[in-house]
């Protein structure tokens, strides 16, 4: 997620990295799971050879009890229904009414949806051993009561989990707002970024203004061929006409979606829409409600001045994250790169953590993104300053089986984090605010309500204040 010190307070350092997390599997042992995995030496580059870890016996394990939240639709990070079941999810029309018109759309991504979570109701297959884990806490002695914390999740780097091959759709808006000399740029960093998908990815490339134009029909694979098409395809993009961001996302809806691999979607636009819907929340709770999470939208914005509500907002209900560029045009190729990088190796899809809700914690973001191999999922929490542990699972998508792992991490081992741990955790509690905000015309005056109160309690800046009124 993409935010500005003048709206947000500064965008998050990244964690730590987490070279082998030796240090963090000692203290999880003593709990979930003893290690049981293959030699050290044994590289996994295949689904055959996760399904050989799969098939490792493992010790009993301990899952979250009886109170663990069941989740949230779509999957998301979830606590206690105590501490956060007084924040509403969007409200959604009743599919089960018969006098409402069925979209067609919406129809299909329903189907896909069904078989999402048909496989995720399979037996999980545990794969504790191959996932690590970095926990931060932080005590404010103005606040005793409550301990704030940090989990970071990702790949073991001494444990080499599969890359599962995506499908991924390069989407450049062509409309007048993007200058020609701007597109030159953006032409220019697409072209390269093609040339980092791998090898049994399938993809398509997309234009778009007030219409859409298409390098392929549906999807094509990682041939020398199919790159070529689309480099011919993205060299003869031109800037001209409005914007329309709703009608082009719909379009994407139309591709088909393979359960077994995850799909994402790299846009490329100034977030301006002339054109079709216009409202910026109206095109952010239209596009959620009908995507459920199917698609995972990143974003680049091709500006500084770009509407980065839009932008952020869109990435942050839809499973990705944005990117706005703060220099000039000259530097997109590479801000870009840095944006598209960090998605291009998923080893788990339609992620979903779980917390036992006996900690009473409270934790944001409710929903991420895709697990990948070179970048952690981050959650904040804060919990009673009591709690000795912090029991949670991380369950998801690989090639056509459900994984999932059980951790459970003592409190009294974690690192000492900052203040920044609770200023975080304020953070991402705002955003997702600003989030329901912008998806939800119901709850828009309690939840401007719990923003600002969460200003006055936590000195966060309003974000977006133009937007959110």
């Amino acid at each position: 997620m993409h935010t500005q010190p003048a709206q947000f307070g500064g965008e998050p350092e990244p964690p730590a990295p987490v070279p082998v997390a030796d240090v963090f599997d000692t203290a999880i042992i003593k709990g979930t799971f003893a290690v049981a995995i293959p030699p050290p030496a044994e590289t996994i580059t295949s689904k055959a050879t996760l399904d050989k870890i799969a098939d490792t016996p493992l010790p009993p394990r301990t899952t979250p009890g009886p109170n663990t939240n069941p989740g949230t639709t779509g999957g998301g990070n979830t606590a206690s229904a105590a501490t956060q079941d007084s924040i509403p999810e969007p409200t959604r029309p009743p599919t089960s009414d018969p006098s409402r018109p069925r979209d067609p759309i919406e129809v299909a991504v329903g189907e896909i949806n069904q078989k999402i979570e048909k496989a995720r109701e399979a037996e999980p297959v545990p794969i504790d051993e191959m996932l690590a884990t970095r926990l931060e806490t932080y005590r404010d002695p103005q606040d005793p009561g409550k301990l704030y914390f940090r989990i970071a999740i990702q790949p073991r780097a001494d444990r080499q989990m599969p890359i599962i091959p995506k499908d991924i759709v390069w989407v450049q808006d062509v409309s007048g707002s993007i200058t020609e000399e701007r597109l030159s740029f953006c032409r220019r960093a697409l072209t390269t970024a093609l040339e980092t998908m791998n090898p049994q990815d399938r993809f398509s490339v997309i234009a778009f203004r007030d219409t859409i134009l298409t390098a392929f029909q549906g999807w094509e694979p990682v041939t020398p061929e199919s790159v070529k098409k689309a480099t011919n395809f993205i060299g003869g993009m031109r800037s001209f006409g409005s914007t329309d961001i709703l009608g082009s996302l719909k379009t994407l809806m139309t591709l088909p979606r393979d359960p077994q691999r995850p799909m994402i979607v790299f846009i490329v636009t100034d977030g301006k829409p002339t054109a079709g819907m216009t409202e910026s929340s109206e095109i952010i709770a239209a596009f959620s409600r009908l995507n459920s999470g199917m698609m995972s939208i990143y974003m680049y914005g091709t500006h500084k001045d770009a509407n980065a509500y839009l932008i952020d907002m869109l990435t942050y209900c839809n499973r990705g994250s944005s990117t706005v560029i703060k220099g000039n045009r000259w530097d997109i190729p590479t801000s870009m790169a840095d944006a598209y990088m960090g998605f291009r190796n998923p080893v788990m899809s339609d992620v979903s953590i779980l917390f036992d809700s006996a900690s009473k914690s409270e934790i944001y973001p409710r929903r991420t993104t895709n697990l990948y191999k070179d970048r952690p999922i981050e959650v904040y929490g804060v919990c009673p300053a009591t709690e000795t542990e912090l029991v949670f699972q991380v369950r998801g998508l690989a090639f056509d089986k459900t994984y999932d792992s059980v951790f459970r991490l003592p409190l009294a081992s974690a690192q000492a984090g900052r203040s920044d741990v609770k200023t975080r955790w304020a953070m991402q509690k705002m955003f997702m605010l600003a989030s329901v905000f912008s998806r939800d015309a119901e709850t828009k005056d309690e939840m401007l309500r719990s923003m600002r109160q969460l200003n006055q309690s936590h000195g966060i800046p309003l974000p977006y204040p133009t937007n959110l009124k």
